[in-house]
């Protein structure tokens, strides 16, 4: 395998990210850069320099369209869709869009059982209970499910663990009967999509955000923006502004240099 330059794994995820939005156009679906990808979009006019991975978001029904279609309507064969209702393995409540020809290396995780290649990330924006403090109360129950969708893919017999995070596995699968990846991930995504974003006041990443602070009002993802990414032209949800500012503050100042490191990958090849 070839090891690729940070430019060269940029250019590929750019790639895949070009192919989402084309096949989003040709169905009529709605999307937006999201998080990071959208702060450099905004700031930088691409990738955040120290960045190095891209995400994006569609509203829920949206996203259950792209999930949908995808097998008939991808033109790349080299493009996968994983999520974890097709890969019971696939421990990310969240769909990824990857590139099969590479291999992406992350930082350590026990529980990446999967090879995944370079790759787009993609959410979906749920409603939330109307009142805040129910809402809230929403966030941390999927908050929750979430860490017991991680756990249950520790395994007990895992070199250098310590006796105590053994002991706490063991207690985990005990408590839960041994439940497998898949009934967290039916659990988790039913949860998320109770609410539907018309029918209340708030909307915003629920399964993989910031707790209380994707209490965003929901009109800030109505219309669009178009926005440039790495000399592309990409959507963006209306409410851009108001969105970022509510989860990141002010998002237009760089944050302090200690914290610029990107976090995500560590080496990337070509097969």
């Amino acid at each position: 395998m070839k090891q690729l330059s940070a430019s060269e794994a940029r250019l590929i995820q750019i790639e895949v990210l070009k192919a989402f939005r084309n096949m989003c156009l040709e169905n009529n679906l709605r999307y937006s850069l999201y998080a990071g990808t959208l702060i450099g979009a905004l700031r930088h006019k691409g990738f955040i320099p120290w960045d190095d991975d891209i995400d994006v978001a569609m509203m829920r029904d949206d996203y259950e369209r792209f999930h949908a279609l995808f097998a008939d309507k991808c033109p790349i064969n080299y493009l996968k869709l994983y999520d974890s209702r097709d890969e019971s393995m696939f421990h990310f409540p969240f769909m990824k869009l990857a590139d099969t020809r590479t291999l992406q290396v992350s930082p350590g995780k026990e529980q990446d059982v999967l090879e995944l290649g370079l790759h787009i990330d993609i959410f979906a924006i749920d409603g939330m209970p109307r009142y805040r403090w129910l809402a809230i109360f929403h966030l941390l129950v999927l908050k929750f499910i979430r860490h017991c969708d991680e756990m249950s893919f520790l395994r007990i017999g895992v070199k250098g663990r310590s006796f105590v995070k053994r002991c706490v596995v063991i207690l985990f699968k005990i408590i839960t009967f041994g439940a497998k990846p898949p009934f967290w991930h039916r659990l988790h995504n039913k949860l998320a999509s109770v609410y539907k974003v018309s029918d209340t006041r708030w909307a915003g990443n629920t399964v993989w955000g910031y707790a209380e602070k994707e209490l965003v009002p929901k009109e800030c993802y109505d219309g669009e923006l178009q926005v440039c990414f790495e000399n592309e032209c990409f959507s963006a949800f209306g409410g851009a502004d108001t969105y970022l500012r509510t989860v990141y503050g002010d998002y237009m100042k760089p944050p302090p240099g200690e914290v610029q490191l990107g976090n995500h990958v560590v080496a990337s090849y070509m097969k």
